[in-house]
């Protein structure tokens, strides 16, 4: 099933997507980019094949509101943030709960010490983000959408996610210090 140049699906198209054959390979084309967003969102936990996962059973459940006015990949986005939500949400309470927290298990190269330093302190900065800012940051810089994808993934408008993503950006640099500029 081919998609525009845009990312968007013809209608006709998008009624394929109601297809199981088509919804199939649908997820074969997707599925790597839904991880690697889900992964940086959780901050690269192991949850992220559950994740995964539940994003494809609520694109399957929802598949009727798809309306192909956006990339296939947008609308994916979105469902894996509102999963990663739930999930980090959910998370937070068990912690508290437990009153301690799970141990971290970070996915890096064990080769270069410096630069494994410099990634655990970004991660951790990261961590101290909100939610929101941090879903905000990950979609533009690690994962490269524009700031009208990144609006509709997150359900605001356009020029809320500039102004949003400026003062995530500015918080960023001020947990991480004036040495990382």
């Amino acid at each position: 099933m081919a998609e525009s140049r845009s990312g968007h699906v013809a209608p006709l198209q998008r009624e394929l997507y109601r297809e199981p054959a088509a919804f199939d390979a649908m997820v074969v084309r997707e599925a790597p980019r839904v991880e690697r967003l889900a992964g940086r969102l959780m901050l690269w936990r192991g949850d992220i094949d559950d994740v995964v996962q539940e994003v494809f059973v609520q694109a399957w459940s929802q598949r009727d509101k798809f309306r192909g006015d956006c990339p296939v990949s947008t609308w994916l986005g979105g469902i894996t943030i509102n999963v990663c939500r739930r999930l980090r949400r959910r998370q937070r309470l068990w912690n508290l709960f437990l009153a301690n927290s799970y141990p971290r298990q970070l996915a890096f190269d064990r080769n270069d010490q410096s630069e494994i330093a410099a990634k655990e302190q970004l991660l951790h900065a990261l961590e101290q983000l909100r939610q929101a800012d941090r879903e905000l940051l990950v979609l533009r810089w690690l994962e490269g959408r524009s700031i009208s994808d990144i609006a509709l993934m997150t359900g605001i408008r356009v020029k809320a996610a500039e102004v949003r993503l400026t003062r995530a950006r500015a918080r960023l640099k001020k947990i991480l210090g004036p040495d990382n500029d």
